[in-house]
């Protein structure tokens, strides 16, 4: 979709899920989709002022979302939160037993795993608890600063860190729970 190096970080294997990709390369990718389905693009990504379809590492971009657009994009925090959750009480994504859902520091030989080789969840989803950490639309806030908006809360309106979630082959198992949240930029 994207017709560029792999950039993943270990030898390529076609099973295994990249990492190494910036919340800005995910949203090029939703924005890719969006094109090959004839979707109006979701996202609007420019640099002083000029629509841009490329990124270079290390910058910052304006980056606008179109709420009336059917276009692919990333899920809210919350959805992400709700998928993974499966409306289950688990702590993990398809488990309370980390070992039975998560490829995480203790057992990923501190690499990434094949998907699909540990249980799913109860809708079908595989390695939403570690492997490698999936990118939310939201920019990163403090929940207990926003108590305005508890159902789907938006994140910060400008912040240089997005959201993760779900832990990675790297993480300690507490990072992989459906609970953990972390930020990058």
């Amino acid at each position: 979709v994207m017709n560029v190096k792999n950039p993943s970080g270990f030898k390529k294997k076609p099973k295994n899920p990249i990492e190494n990709v910036s919340w800005y390369d995910a949203v090029l990718f939703c924005n890719k989709l969006s094109d090959l389905f004839g979707l109006d693009r979701y996202y609007t990504i420019t640099e002083d002022g000029k629509i841009i379809d490329t990124i270079e590492p290390n910058k910052d971009y304006v980056v606008k979302m179109d709420g009336d657009s059917k276009g692919f994009r990333l899920p809210t925090e919350w959805e992400w939160e709700y998928a993974a959750k499966a409306r289950t009480p688990l702590e993990y994504s398809g488990s309370n037993d980390h070992k039975e859902v998560a490829w995480y520091m203790a057992d990923s030989k501190m690499k990434t795993q094949p998907v699909k080789q540990k249980k799913s969840n109860a809708w079908g989803f595989y390695d939403m608890s570690g492997n490698v950490m999936e990118w939310c639309s939201d920019q990163y806030a403090d929940y207990r600063l926003d108590q305005k908006n508890k159902k789907d809360p938006k994140g910060a309106d400008r912040s240089s860190l997005f959201v993760l979630r779900g832990g990675s082959w790297k993480s300690p198992r507490n990072e992989c729970r459906v609970a953990a949240r972390s930020e990058n930029g």
